[in-house]
């Protein structure tokens, strides 16, 4: 099992095998409820023994202030810090 932490509040966020991020309360896992937030902005999935962050919005995704491609299956390490639509 994978966790995040949002460093801001403290909260912890436990993942699912496939865990959706967005503003669309009925149609993703963990609601980001914020203007730059995509309603799908993006996935972290566990396949083939490593964690991947896809990123499906407009305004972006960064890992460790890295901005992604869009669309494209980025791998996750332990430590990554993450900034949906802001880094």
């Amino acid at each position: 099992m994978a966790v995040l932490l949002n460093m801001d509040s403290r909260q912890r966020c436990f993942l699912h095998a496939h865990h959706s991020f967005g503003r669309l309360p009925d149609a993703v896992d963990t609601v980001i409820d914020a203007p730059a937030i995509s309603k799908h902005h993006a996935i972290i999935e566990w396949q083939d023994n490593e964690w991947t962050i896809r990123d499906l919005s407009l305004n972006g995704c960064w890992v460790n202030r890295t901005k992604l491609t869009t669309n494209y299956q980025h791998p996750l390490k332990v430590g990554d810090k993450l900034y949906f639509a802001n880094p």
